[in-house]
């Protein structure tokens, strides 16, 4: 509410309120996973691990945190913002539908994230509390923020490496074809479509998102062949500027890596509580019967 307030009225308190929230909620109340809540609210500050469990990560907080994210990139343009609602949507949203499921009308209230867990499907087909509906306005929108375009269309973001096309004013189509996350360095082709040749329209930054789980050193992005000039600057935008035509090729080599994300609690009995993490992705545990997990070689001490 506040968010939409500030876009209809200027008033810089309604941004104050929406800058301060997710800031505390991002600094202090959420997983690896970008989610947050426990038993539908939020805990103490840095207080995560005692409640590590069944009840973890409500859907309708990721869906609204996420709705959050979206316009508060559509004031700023940062890159951190972009790279939060990968995190959040790929952990907290995309798994939370069972499609193997007949009619995929199975839905998760809660992602648990502690300990030794089953995802609690439910049917949404047969009641319908608060998440089944933020559930299925979240997949059927899962578009939304793969792209964005300035205002005055100057520039053309790419923020999400999801296969898809957009239009950019009359004459310009971007082609997006993802192979992120399944192929570990490609990540993506954009082929630039410019209808009848329409040199006055086809002059434009293209802004492509270098995302925050990027090694420094180990990207690459080529046009046409060539490699782009411009430092790849994790959590950040390499801008390339020119007067673009059609089918030109980019393509984007952005290798995915395995990293750990330690748990935000202060508690020093949680100080080696982590989660496994493959570029944005949160890696679970199939088939295993405890959440302790012992390095070759070396011996547990509680």
């Amino acid at each position: 509410g506040n968010a939409r307030a500030y876009e209809l009225t200027g008033n810089s308190t309604d941004r104050a309120v929406v800058d301060n929230f997710l800031a505390h909620l991002l600094t202090n109340h959420s997983f690896a996973t970008g989610g947050s809540s426990s038993g539908e609210c939020w805990q103490n500050s840095r207080d995560l691990g005692a409640f590590l469990d069944a009840q973890t990560e409500e859907s309708c907080t990721q869906y609204n945190v996420l709705k959050i994210a979206r316009r508060r990139f559509m004031w700023t343009a940062d890159a951190a913002d972009a790279d939060f609602y990968e995190r959040a949507l790929w952990n907290g949203i995309l798994g939370n539908q069972n499609r193997l499921h007949s009619g995929a009308t199975s839905y998760i209230y809660m992602l648990p994230l502690g300990g030794v867990q089953h995802k609690p499907w439910g049917k949404s087909d047969y009641g319908f509390p608060c998440c089944w509906g933020t559930l299925s306005e979240s997949f059927a929108k899962l578009s939304d923020s793969i792209f964005f375009a300035a205002p005055d269309g100057s520039a053309f973001f790419i923020n999400q490496f999801v296969s898809a096309s957009a239009r950019f004013g009359p004459y310009i189509t971007l082609q997006q074809q993802a192979r992120f996350p399944v192929h570990p360095t490609s990540t993506a082709t954009i082929t630039i479509r410019i209808k009848d040749n329409a040199a006055a329209a086809s002059t434009f930054d293209l802004k492509l998102r270098v995302p925050g789980w990027l090694k420094v050193g180990s990207g690459r992005v080529t046009l046409n062949g060539k490699q782009v000039d411009g430092q790849l600057t994790p959590r950040s935008y390499l801008t390339i500027s020119r007067n673009w035509n059609d089918g030109d090729v980019l393509e984007v080599s952005f290798p995915l890596s395995l990293w750990t994300a330690p748990l935000n609690d202060y508690h020093p009995e949680y100080n080696a509580t982590m989660a496994f993490m493959y570029g944005p992705l949160v890696l679970a545990g199939v088939h295993v019967a405890s959440d302790i997990f012992v390095p070759l070689n070396s011996t547990f001490q509680s």
